[in-house]
C-alpha cells in the first residue's frame, strides 16, 4: 500500500472517530448534563463526517469498490459491458461538471451574503 493511501484511510479512520467521540459526548451531556452540552457538536459531526466521506470516495474509485447496479450488465457480453463502461463514465463525468458548477455557484452566493452557522463557532457555511 502507498504511503498516500496509507495517510488518506489514517486520515478518514481519525475523522470518523472524532465525529464518533464528539457525537457521544454531545448526546451524552444532552441528556445528563445539559448545561455542558455544546451547540456546535452536530456542526462538527457534520462537517468531519462529510470531509471523511469525500477523503474515501477516491480510494472506493481506484479499486472499483463503488456501489453500483450490475443486475442486467454482468450477463451481458464483454464487449456491450465495455460500452456500458464507458457511457458510465460519460454519465458520471457529465454529472459531475454539472454539480461542481452548481456548487461554485452556492458555494460564491454563500460568501457574497456571509454566511455562518447558527452556533457559538459562527463557521463560514462555504466550508461545508
Amino acid at each position: 500500500m502507498s504511503k498516500a493511501l496509507h495517510l488518506e484511510k489514517l486520515a478518514v479512520g481519525v475523522l470518523g472517530f472524532v465525529a464518533m467521540l464528539v457525537a457521544v459526548y454531545s448526546t451524552a451531556a444532552r441528556y445528563f448534563f445539559p448545561s455542558l452540552a455544546p451547540d456546535w457538536g452536530e456542526e462538527i459531526v457534520v462537517y468531519l463526517s462529510t470531509w471523511a466521506l469525500w477523503l474515501s470516495v477516491g480510494s472506493l474509485a481506484r479499486v472499483d469498490g463503488h456501489i453500483r447496479a450490475e443486475v442486467v450488465t454482468h450477463r451481458l457480453s464483454l464487449r456491450v459491458q465495455k460500452f456500458f463502461e464507458v457511457l458510465h463514465c460519460v454519465f458520471g463525468m457529465g454529472f459531475c461538471g454539472f454539480i461542481a458548477v452548481a456548487g461554485a455557484e452556492v458555494v460564491q452566493m454563500s460568501l457574497d451574503v456571509g454566511e455562518h452557522s447558527d452556533s457559538m463557532l459562527m463557521l463560514p457555511l462555504w466550508l461545508y
